[in-house]
């Protein structure tokens, strides 16, 4: 069902984490061996249930993802694929914004980079059908009520605003 996370894995993971953070300028994650095991532990009780929920606790923040596909050549989930799939909901999120209206579609970028957030463990393991399951926890745990605007600032990378040219040869201008 389950075999020993990989090393290079969760060094991945924390890696991946802090490219995104680090867009955001939140501080760096470190790993914390402690969630590292709670993480496991959660992904192998997901594993044995091949059932994604949350576990029951709000000690730590919480995100989960699961993946399976059934094509023989599939070498298996990468952090980039678990990672990316929770930050990719800064799609959604609305920045400034007291709480997000629902949490359900942004809780997961929110967590990736919540300021106040310093440790993850990691977690993953495989379920006898095949879903792979990552878990990530995090210390202390973020999308805390009325700290959203302070911990979850947004990129400081700016986007490429496109220069307006003049209109070329053979075209109108407004108001002509």
């Amino acid at each position: 069902m389950s075999k020993e996370i990989n090393p290079e894995f969760i060094e991945q993971c924390l890696k991946v984490h802090n490219k995104y953070r680090a867009l955001h300028g939140s501080p760096d994650l470190k790993i914390e061996e402690e969630l590292n095991k709670f993480a496991q532990e959660w992904a192998e009780s997901l594993a044995k249930q091949d059932k994604a929920e949350h576990r029951d606790q709000d000690q730590y923040g919480e995100n989960i993802y699961a993946m399976s596909n059934t094509d023989p050549e599939w070498k298996g989930v990468h952090a980039e694929d678990a990672v990316k799939s929770w930050y990719d909901e800064v799609a959604l999120y609305k920045f400034g914004e007291d709480e997000p209206k629902d949490l359900t579609e942004v809780g997961h970028f929110t967590q990736v980079v919540w300021k106040e957030t310093l440790k993850v463990g990691v977690g993953l393991a495989t379920s006898t059908g095949g879903t792979v399951y990552v878990v990530c926890n995090y210390d202390p745990p973020g999308n805390v009520v009325g700290q959203f605007p302070k911990s979850v600032p947004p990129s400081k990378v700016r986007s490429k605003k496109r220069k307006r040219s003049a209109p070329g040869p053979g075209k109108a201008k407004r108001g002509q």
